[in-house]
């Protein structure tokens, strides 16, 4: 994508009030974005002047990519892809330049929610984060990220849970989402709830960061277990920042579970 920000133009379109609150932007990782996908192509826009259908909302275009290759499709289905016709939430210019360009586009698409996602594969336009919260900018990079997370992901698994990990601003330096930050926003990365984000969330419990604790005890509510809820109690005197975040995610996450902790004192609902 051009660094004139898609993100900026989708916000500023949905948040008429911007300058009285900060924009956070969001995006799925690869992995997220492939996992959560039915259908994962390599394509090309080669058609984009197709009427509009009835129910299609006013912002985006109706496209037909020409398929290079498919790296996902149900399991149901046997014949190859050639061609595909998506509606793309994006702006009219950004759609017609992949056109004029024949960008290759790393397009994800899913029956159940009719999300369509696209990342620009064209080097030097290149903006993806993994789930580790590493930025890519190599095509070949983004590829292989999602392959192996196609082939990784059992046969049986149509989808995930995703968590929303803020990205801390020099992992996306230069890229669209770092303007963001210069007005308190954050980009939140919508990541798997699986293993890798439970170790993220024992490590960060230890961080000097209170919202990155506060950040690591909500996660850990997917991953009820002793060892977490011991680590959880811990952060119950956790009273750094005038607003001790991480000792009240804790509490949240210790309560979901079921534990009760009127004999720590608390037992006041949590705002």
């Amino acid at each position: 994508m051009s660094k004139f920000s898609f993100a900026y133009l989708l916000c500023a379109a949905l948040v008429p009030s911007a300058a009285a609150q900060p924009l956070s932007p969001q995006t799925d990782s690869v992995e997220a974005a492939v996992i959560n996908a039915d259908y994962v192509f390599v394509a090309r826009v080669i058609r984009d002047d197709l009427p509009e259908q009835d129910g299609e909302p006013d912002y985006g275009r109706n496209t037909v990519v020409l398929v290079e290759e498919t790296l996902k499709q149900p399991f149901r289905e046997d014949t190859p892809y050639t061609q595909v016709q998506q509606f793309l939430r994006y702006p009219d210019a950004v759609v017609a330049r992949w056109k004029k360009q024949q960008t290759r586009l790393l397009l994800t698409s899913s029956d159940e929610t009719h999300k369509v996602s696209v990342i620009s594969l064209k080097p030097g336009d290149v903006e993806a984060m993994t789930a580790d919260l590493t930025l890519l900018r190599d095509p070949a990079e983004v590829l292989r990220v999602a392959r192996t997370a196609i082939r990784e992901t059992p046969p049986g698994v149509r989808r995930v849970h995703t968590f929303g990990l803020q990205a801390p601003r020099e992992t996306v330096q230069n890229t669209d989402w770092e303007p963001f930050y210069d007005a308190g926003g954050r980009l939140s990365v919508n990541v798997p709830v699986d293993d890798r984000l439970r170790d993220r969330a024992f490590r960060n419990l230890n961080s000097d960061d209170p919202q990155t604790r506060a950040e690591a005890a909500r996660a850990l509510r997917y991953f009820d277990s002793e060892e977490a809820a011991a680590r959880l109690r811990a952060l119950l005197d956790d009273a750094a920042g005038e607003i001790p975040a991480a000792r009240r995610e804790a509490v949240a996450t210790l309560r979901r579970w079921g534990e009760s902790l009127e004999s720590r004192g608390e037992d006041a609902p949590v705002e």
